[in-house]
């Protein structure tokens, strides 16, 4: 029961931190701006979402791999209250 709830988590999570970084590295990966050399009309956008998806994508999986870490940093924790413990005070 708790395995699901935890993959639950990490979905939920993953998901949350793939729109967070889709939000904030769209604009500020995947827009370019140039000075138009042809003509005197200013600045070009150019679009480049490609780069912008593959770093989301690096992020999140970067963020999964640090929950496969965690949690299992956290179930090879010795429990400190266990009876056998108990048993010898």
């Amino acid at each position: 029961m708790t395995s699901k709830k935890n993959l639950s988590l990490i979905i939920k999570d993953l998901i949350f931190t793939g729109l967070i970084a889709t939000v904030l590295l769209i604009p500020i990966v995947g827009f370019r701006t140039e000075i138009s050399t042809t003509d005197s009309t200013g600045l070009i956008f150019n679009y480049n979402f490609i780069i912008a998806f593959l770093v989301v994508g690096f992020i999140v999986g970067v963020r999964f791999l640090f929950h496969i870490y965690w949690f299992s940093k956290i179930q090879r924790k010795p429990k400190e209250d266990s009876e056998e413990n108990k048993k010898n005070f």
